[in-house]
């Protein structure tokens, strides 16, 4: 498994099951670059399950 690393911003991650299909999870948030506030921001859209923006 190869891991890319993220540029500056903000970056939408959903699952979608099986590929192509509509079947998609609720999309949380990542910020980067990593630092205690975008840390926070990460932790509260998984927290939330991206139901609110932040």
């Amino acid at each position: 498994m190869q891991v890319a690393a993220l540029g500056t911003g903000t970056h939408p991650v959903f699952a979608e099951c099986p590929a192509g299909s509509s079947n998609k999870s609720a999309t949380l948030q990542l910020y980067s670059p990593r630092d205690p506030i975008n840390d926070m921001r990460t932790q509260f859209s998984s927290d939330s399950q991206g139901m609110f923006g932040s």
